[in-house]
């Protein structure tokens, strides 16, 4: 299987995300390659590949609860650009008894469906884009927190989403979601509709679902933690890939009850996925950032605690089917 996503030849992922942001805006919406200006956010950059538009180091931190309101959202365009470090708090708190967030993705949608309506209730919203990034910004108390709607070729990585609906949802192909963290979601990730999205060394915990995917083929799932979801680690009714051979692995499944006899930090077991007849076949038995580095199939992440070069990531790994 191939896929076309367009990354840098180099892809950084820090320890974590360095979240720089310090200067409060107002919401930042931005349709076609015309509107990519200062007013609106932009601080740099021409919008090539060399040179993306660059939108960074904002804090927007107030209730966007009224009508069409967003953190910062960009459609219709084809431009390179990046947003990163910027803090977006939607200020709807809502929790459960459990601590996770109550919001959720079937709120009243007033006539739209439910994919209109969250164009207009997401902390970053990129509706009909491609070779956009969103890096290292923290996305909070919102219905979606990063959200992708019939975009492709893009970057989200490094992202904390906490307390939203659904942290990081997709509806675009050929996007890469690398390292982020998703905490207290009703969904950590979700994927709708979409294939050939690499979902790799994500880190979902103690959401009601870690990831959910649903009317969606040939997306890759691998080497991500799944630790303390509530409901579900993770469900799945199309047909996806979950790991990525042995030696490599899959990924590491906090409620995983097999073995490891031979010590080679797989386990003996697969891990079934609810909803088809996806699995796991080699789960590690250790968080990623711990796993044995054995034969890799792709340059593993050496740990979230340095700073890690993966060159090729995407392209290389995906060429394997």
């Amino acid at each position: 299987m191939m896929v076309s996503i367009v990354a840098p030849a180099i892809l950084i992922l820090s320890p974590g995300p360095v979240h720089a942001a310090s200067t409060p805006h107002a919401p930042i919406y931005i349709d076609g390659n015309d509107n990519f200006t200062l007013s609106n956010g932009v601080t740099s950059g021409s919008g090539t590949e060399s040179d993306p538009y660059i939108i960074e180091n904002w804090i927007m931190i107030e209730n966007y609860n009224v009508a069409g309101s967003h953190g910062i959202k960009i459609e219709n365009t084809s431009a390179y650009f990046v947003i990163r470090n910027c803090v977006i708090d939607g200020g709807l708190v809502g929790y459960d008894a459990d601590g996770t967030a109550e919001l959720n993705l079937a709120t009243d949608s007033q006539g739209l469906t439910l994919y209109e309506w969250l164009l207009y209730r997401s902390n970053i919203c990129l509706n009909r884009v491609s070779n956009g990034k969103v890096e290292n910004c923290v996305v909070r108390n919102r219905e979606a927190g990063i959200y992708l709607c019939e975009s492709s070729d893009s970057t989200i990585s490094g992202n904390t989403c906490l307390n939203c609906g659904c942290g990081i949802l997709t509806l675009g192909s050929n996007n890469a979601i690398l390292g982020n963290t998703c905490l207290k979601n009703n969904a950590g990730i979700k994927v709708d509709g979409s294939s050939g999205n690499s979902i790799f060394f994500n880190k979902c915990e103690n959401n009601k679902c870690g990831i959910s995917l649903s009317f969606s083929e040939n997306n890759r799932i691998c080497h991500n933690n799944f630790i303390n979801n509530q409901e579900k680690q993770a469900e799945d009714g199309g047909i996806n890939y979950w790991d990525d051979g042995y030696p490599s692995g899959g990924n590491y499944w906090g409620d995983y009850t097999g073995k490891d006899a031979d010590g080679d930090g797989i386990g003996d077991t697969p891990y079934s996925i609810l909803g088809d007849n996806n699995q796991d076949r080699y789960p590690l038995m250790k968080p990623f950032d711990e796993a044995p580095s054995g034969e890799m199939n792709w340059p593993l992440v050496a740990g979230i605690t340095g700073i890690i070069a993966i060159i090729g990531a995407v392209a290389f790994y995906m060429r394997r089917r």
